[in-house]
């Protein structure tokens, strides 16, 4: 998850509403993509992107 959202970053960090309106993988595509995900707790999955969520909010906010 969080590769991609910084691989995404270096990409596009010049256009800012492409960063906002960009549309991450989901917990299920990344089960799907990832089995050892499949072992763990789903809610713990969701808490995690849920965290990273926020921080990536909080930094967002704060460069403005």
């Amino acid at each position: 998850m969080l590769n991609e959202r910084i691989n995404y970053y270096n990409e596009h960090k010049e256009n800012k509403e492409e960063l906002y309106k960009h549309k991450y993988k989901t917990e299920k595509q990344y089960k799907e993509e990832f089995d050892f995900l499949k072992i763990g707790d789903s809610i713990a999955l969701q808490q995690s992107r849920i965290n990273l969520e926020t921080a990536y909010k909080n930094f967002f906010q704060s460069v403005t």
